[in-house]
């Protein structure tokens, strides 16, 4: 029966020098205002420290795209969709009867009013992934033995469950518009002998769960008929909630793209 040894004296100081590069990687992010690196206790304690350290590289770019897609959608998006007619609104709620409808309609509000890159297709995926409106990032991160690079894209979709609606109570106008999440990124190894190249090291994929899906509400006001300014015809209010998602690490369903 073979008998357990402890690290040697190196190897605790390799330890401990790749978990201060994990750490200083974090920080790096933090101090540039960004979300945290965390693993769950279970997926540290079932992965080597240089799986430990291209996961936290993964995650660590997709939360860095994650938050470009945030901070566009609350900030150009909203001011796009602030210029919606209410007609084409109320038109996105009640013509939104089927999936199909709503991804025509998602399609046609993003490329008339979003700020985002449109794609038939998520880039680097084997699934049949919706279209969606994305943003792409890439970065690097210490690892060991060299720089970790990471890519990563963000994307918002339609979602097939709840449908877009128009209500109208007599005072204001909404249409809600439900959205889901889909996201990827892949990190490379240090440089091998090929120039340029990198060892695949895995990735992170992000979904949002179905039953919590995101929304874009534009609200209107409700004018008397003898009155109506050209105020009356767009949003007084708009709201994009991104919604939160969940992390697979090395989705069998995603394609490893060519190293940055």
């Amino acid at each position: 029966m073979p008998r357990s040894r402890r690290p040697s004296g190196r190897a605790r100081r390799g330890q401990a020098l790749l978990g201060a590069l994990i750490a200083a990687g974090a920080v790096g992010l933090l101090a540039a205002g960004l979300y945290g690196l965390a693993f769950e206790g279970a997926q540290a304690g079932h992965a080597s420290l240089a799986q430990l350290a291209a996961m936290s590289a993964a995650e660590g770019g997709l939360n860095v795209t994650l938050k470009i897609l945030n901070d566009t959608a609350n900030q150009a998006l909203v001011q796009n969709l602030g210029q919606v007619p209410r007609s084409t609104a109320q038109a996105w709620g009640q013509q939104s009867t089927s999936y199909s409808a709503a991804q025509q309609n998602f399609q046609a509000m993003m490329t008339g009013y979003g700020p985002f890159e449109w794609v038939a297709a998520f880039p680097d995926t084997a699934q049949a992934a919706p279209p969606a409106a994305i943003v792409g990032a890439s970065g690097t991160l210490p690892g060991p033995g060299g720089t970790l690079k990471w890519s990563a894209y963000a994307g918002l979709i339609a979602v097939p469950s709840p449908l877009p609606t128009w209500q109208d109570n007599g005072v204001v106008a909404t249409l809600t518009f439900p959205i889901g999440l889909l996201a990827h990124a892949w990190v490379w190894g240090p440089p091998d002998a090929s120039p340029g190249a990198g060892q695949y090291l895995g990735e992170v994929t992000g979904y949002s769960p179905p039953n919590v899906p995101g929304a874009i509400v534009l609200t209107y006001q409700d004018c008397p008929n003898y009155y109506q300014p050209p105020s009356c015809g767009y949003p007084t209010a708009v709201q994009v909630t991104v919604p939160a998602g969940q992390l697979i690490l090395n989705d069998p369903n995603a394609q490893v793209p060519p190293p940055p």
